[in-house]
């Protein structure tokens, strides 16, 4: 049936695993596809995520932020499952932010996630969005240099749309949120995370726990040494944990560089750092 529906582009919605309702495109391949055929993504991600999180905060906080937060997979069944009572949403390309209105809306969580149409990064103002025809979890915030990176997506025959661009601290500082108020912040940004830390120190210094995609790819494509990502984590955070591993081992901080050179290829792994 899938492989029907993705020759067009439909508007689909199922009701996922985690009794949430998700509409998204029949044109993406990944997210959507997964939503379609598993009725889910990266649950078994979000649960690992979710019991390393419950057992090292004492006294669990209510708000989580969803950076790269797509059509809302991640915000809305978190709190769809009582594990954070509100979100702040973010999200900057045009399709997904509109499926994240709507699916915020059909789950009925209008007054609890906060949603934000703009790009993350060190700095505020306006950058270059690549957009991905295939997987819409692939947009990209484009660099300078981009010509001189591999291609192995043929990045280079993509569309590209100028997007609003924002650090955290000054987007918490204008919605007037406290840094303590978070729990959690979730980042998906395909190889900008370096970027985004940068921009986000309130919550660094307080060592806010943290879930990133570790993506060697997509790093070097927004020119990001993993030593460098490394020393900026190492500098604030003590421990790591891989959530794509069945036990819940905990790392030294000191390990992940190492860890991350070991991913081959175009590869990823899911990490949370605490």
């Amino acid at each position: 049936m899938w492989e029907i529906l993705s020759k067009h582009n439909h508007d689909l919605t199922v009701r996922d695993s985690w009794n949430c309702t998700f509409s998204f495109s029949s044109s993406d391949r990944v997210i959507g596809r997964q939503l379609f055929v598993w009725k889910g993504y990266q649950k078994s991600i979000m649960q690992a995520a979710m019991n390393i999180y419950s057992d090292i905060m004492d006294n669990p906080r209510q708000k989580m932020l969803d950076i790269g937060a797509n059509i809302g997979t991640v915000c809305i069944s978190l709190i769809k499952n009582d594990y954070f009572k509100r979100a702040i949403a973010i999200e900057p390309e045009a399709v997904n932010y509109g499926y994240l209105e709507k699916n915020v809306r059909q789950n009925g969580l209008e007054n609890a996630i906060v949603k934000v149409k703009k790009a993350v990064s060190n700095q505020s103002g306006k950058l270059c969005m690549e957009i991905s025809r295939e997987n819409y979890g692939d947009h990209r915030l484009r660099i300078e240099q981009y010509e001189k990176k591999e291609n192995a997506y043929n990045e280079q025959k993509r569309d590209v749309v100028e997007v609003d661009v924002i650090t955290i601290d000054k987007l918490l500082n204008d919605m007037r949120v406290d840094a303590s108020e978070i729990g959690l912040v979730w980042i998906d940004v395909q190889g900008f995370e370096y970027h985004v830390l940068r921009g986000m120190k309130k919550l660094t210094e307080l060592k806010t726990p943290m879930v990133l995609e570790i993506w060697p790819y997509g790093l070097a494509r927004a020119d990001t040494d993993i030593n460098i990502l490394c020393e900026e984590i190492e500098s604030k955070y003590r421990y790591f944990y891989d959530l794509r591993e069945e036990c819940f081992k905990k790392y030294n901080i000191e390990e992940m560089a190492n860890y991350m050179h070991n991913i081959a290829g175009t590869t990823s792994k899911d990490v949370m750092i605490i």
